[in-house]
């Protein structure tokens, strides 16, 4: 019985381990977010401790600064322009929640404002 439980436990640690080292493989390139109720697809890149979005189609690029808080989790916080543009300037915390081939699950929250939950899926173009 204690052979299992330390199975387990081990099993569990190297997994975490695990994906977090895939985690990392995600904190630079570029993504591609479609909202189908909206009928809107964006283009993500992430370079660094920048990140840029825009709708495909449209010029106008909305940047923000990435702050890691760990290999799954960061922070996103708009640029003057475009806190401006959006009429916010809240943080936005991401957790990758799942990885699955080209695709990653994302969930979102509000600085500060957990009921704010949203999970999505962006694609890996690159």
């Amino acid at each position: 019985m204690k052979k299992n439980i330390l199975l387990f436990i081990l099993f569990f640690c190297i997994s975490a381990f695990s994906y977090a080292q895939n985690c990392k493989n995600y904190k630079n390139g570029k993504f591609k977010l479609q909202d189908d109720e909206l009928g809107v697809t964006y283009i993500i890149e992430r370079k660094g401790n920048l990140q840029t979005e825009r709708k495909l189609g449209e010029d106008f690029v909305l940047d923000f600064e990435v702050i890691w808080i760990d290999d799954c989790s960061y922070i996103l916080k708009s640029s003057k322009k475009t806190a401006a543009f959006l009429k916010s300037d809240a943080d936005l915390i991401v957790r990758i929640k799942n990885i699955s081939g080209d695709f990653l699950e994302l969930e979102m929250h509000i600085k500060d404002y957990p009921q704010s939950k949203l999970t999505t899926v962006v694609e890996v173009i690159n």
